[in-house]
């Protein structure tokens, strides 16, 4: 793993490397790109006594930051006999509690994300989001980027398997019709670090949305922040002929 630290690069010098670019950004969406699984959190929560009088505790809570609503559906349909419902009734009970609250999802665009994918669209760099979110979710976060509107979503109710399983990013890979190799992917929680390195892509970890403190050490770059990226950056991290696949 390579390190950056208040935007200063950490390991091999730069002098003499080639420039290259990657040919598709992949992005997780929770946690990298804004900050909204808090939010879930709550609105899960309140779905939960609402309908079946069930109250989860705070590992319930912490179980969701960096996980699917498959997930989800898994953990509490093990845990609480109480719970009856499908995974789509599930992702349906949690947006109807949020439109209930009379105000649309509070969602905290997290530092560096607009500018960052404005570079990247104007490089013509295509983008696709790859998320553990349900297609609701992801669609009225993703209203706050203009660029995305337009780029593929893989959201929960389109893979059948969670991350750390790689076929969220694979699919991704597909539509853009480039090799996994070849696309950096931003992520934040372990579950979409394995993830994105098992489909044998470069990963980049995002410190600034880790509220759980989850280990993030496993990805090729840790950064603290989107706004420390940079071109000369990125030709540096693709340009590391060991990190081809996984590692």
């Amino acid at each position: 793993m390579i390190e950056t630290m208040g935007g200063k690069l950490k390991g091999r010098g730069e002098e003499g490397h080639q420039r290259m670019r990657p040919k598709a950004v992949l992005w997780d969406m929770d946690g990298t790109l804004v900050d909204s699984e808090r939010e879930n959190a709550k609105h899960l929560a309140g779905a939960l006594v609402h309908n079946f009088d069930l109250k989860i505790d705070n590992d319930d809570r912490q179980f969701i930051i960096g996980k699917s609503w498959v997930d989800i559906h898994e953990n509490l349909n093990t845990k609480y006999q109480a719970y009856k419902w499908s995974l789509a009734q599930l992702i349906e009970g949690v947006n109807h509690h949020i439109e209930s609250q009379g105000n649309p999802q509070k969602v905290r665009v997290l530092p560096g994300a607009l500018s960052l994918l404005e570079m990247f669209a104007l490089a013509q760099i295509p983008m696709a989001v790859v998320t553990g979110s349900s297609r609701a979710e992801a669609k009225n976060a993703l209203n706050h980027f203009r660029v995305l509107k337009e780029c593929p979503l893989f959201a929960a109710e389109d893979v059948p398997t969670s991350k750390p399983d790689p076929l969220g990013y694979q699919m991704a890979a597909e539509r853009l019709g480039v090799e996994t190799s070849s696309c950096l992917v931003f992520e934040d929680s372990e579950v979409g670090i394995a993830a994105a390195k098992s489909a044998g892509c470069r990963v980049v970890a995002v410190r600034e949305g880790n509220f759980s403190s989850q280990d993030q050490s496993a990805a090729h770059v840790v950064i603290d922040s989107l706004e420390s990226v940079n071109w000369l950056k990125m030709s540096y991290w693709m340009g590391q002929k060991k990190w081809a696949g996984s590692s």
